[in-house]
């Protein structure tokens, strides 16, 4: 752990923020279902979920297993980003 220029603990660590930019347009292109999972959301929800099992991280926002994932962010304290 470090300091911050304030006195506080600041564990250092890696976000990893996903997010599948203009996927509306994408859905009403390929005529995909935007209420449940489709090919891509449905995929990326498996995905999101094996990033964060493989590097023991935690998903702190939209893993969506009824809908499908659109977007998602993962946290790892403690880790060198190099290495994720």
């Amino acid at each position: 752990m470090v300091d911050d220029n304030n006195g506080s603990p600041v564990v250092q660590g890696t976000l990893v923020i996903l997010d599948l930019d203009r996927f509306k347009e994408y859905t009403i292109q390929h005529e995909l279902d935007d209420y449940k999972p489709n090919t891509v959301t449905g995929t990326l929800s498996r995905l999101v979920s094996a990033l964060a099992s493989k590097y023991s991280g935690s998903i702190l926002h939209g893993l969506d297993w009824e809908r499908g994932t659109e977007e998602a962010v993962l946290v790892y304290p403690g880790t060198d980003p190099a290495i994720i």
